[in-house]
């Protein structure tokens, strides 16, 4: 069976379905032809949990196949759940001081966006807080049981870096920004305004707690 097969059995796993059942494609592969190869497949494109979802209920799959994608995807609710852990203590330390924020990508997407919160896995945490007071925040932060880890402040200036990357509470890490486009060459080519991207943002709920993230547009 060449790669081209497989592609085509795990674009059926990503496409809406009901989750309860197996999409055809992949029936048909089993007892025919070992579907290890779709884990490596869907771990490339970052949809190891829409494969494990799909097959979970699989007759006939080889139960160490299944089992394999059982971790990744319960892995992956962990680190959701303590995602979200991290961004209320962080929410929490910064509306103390009356420090605006938003955070975007990472959970807003499984929670908003996609049908399921469960399907999208992500690694991180991102942040965007004005220039203004990115210098506060993160000293607030540290005094909260946060972790800075970059060090090469050379080389932060001289790339006129936008983002510094910390450790939350729980272990989570974080893209702290005081602007969406890291790199000083982009935002010298790129003229978006951080305060105009705060003032448009809306409100969506995570895990039933309000955050403000990008508004749909941005």
């Amino acid at each position: 069976m060449n790669m081209r097969s497989y592609g085509r059995a795990l674009k059926e796993c990503v496409k809406e379905h009901d989750w309860e059942e197996s999409p055809d494609a992949l029936r048909r592969l089993v007892g025919r032809f070992d579907l290890s190869p779709l884990v490596t497949l869907a771990e490339y494109h970052g949809v190891l949990n829409f494969l494990y979802l799909s097959v979970r209920g699989l007759e006939g799959a080889d139960p160490a196949f299944v089992g394999e994608l059982e971790r990744h995807y319960k892995y992956h609710i962990g680190h959701h759940l303590r995602a979200l852990a991290d961004l209320a203590s962080l929410g929490d330390v910064l509306d103390g001081h009356e420090i605006p924020w938003i955070t975007f990508k990472g959970p807003v997407l499984a929670e908003v966006v996609y049908p399921r919160s469960d399907l999208r896995t992500y690694s991180d945490l991102d942040v965007l807080i004005p220039r203004a007071l990115f210098g506060r925040a993160i000293e607030l932060l540290e005094r909260n049981s946060c972790r800075l880890i970059d060090t090469n402040w050379n080389f932060i200036r001289d790339e006129r870096l936008s983002q510094l990357h910390m450790v939350l509470r729980l272990g989570t890490v974080a893209d702290a920004h005081w602007h969406l486009l890291n790199s000083g060459k982009a935002r010298d080519a790129l003229r978006i305004s951080t305060d105009e991207i705060l003032e448009r943002s809306r409100t969506v709920a995570l895990d039933g707690r309000p955050v403000r993230t990008l508004d749909s547009v941005d």
